[in-house]
């Protein structure tokens, strides 16, 4: 049984917050792009999908990754990508989600 306090949970949960907010700061920065969603929106430039189905898929893409990371955890075999770990594609997912409730929001 986990014997971690709320309180500690709590901190940590902000910690992870603040730094999900610093990937995202990082990520858009690196896109250059000053209208949120451009990025994304280029799949339905492409015909592709909708924006809000795309972040749907990107998340899906990161449960798979998080699950075949687990299973080699587990299995004992190495990771063939040194430089994306399960915390890291855990941060994606998460972003994902609140840009997908932030697209939503925007929306209505």
């Amino acid at each position: 049984m986990n014997s971690l306090q709320s309180t500690e949970m709590l901190k940590i949960f902000r910690d992870i917050t603040n730094d999900m907010y610093e990937t995202a700061v990082k990520k858009n920065a690196d896109y250059s792009w000053d209208v949120a969603f451009k990025n994304f929106e280029l799949v339905e430039v492409l015909g592709i999908t909708d924006v809000a189905t795309w972040l749907l898929v990107r998340q899906s893409d990161k449960v798979s990754r998080i699950t075949n990371l687990l299973q080699r955890k587990f299995q004992g075999v190495a990771n063939q990508v040194k430089d994306e770990s399960i915390t890291d594609s855990l941060v994606d997912l998460a972003n994902y989600c609140i840009l997908l409730k932030i697209y939503l929001d925007t929306l209505e």
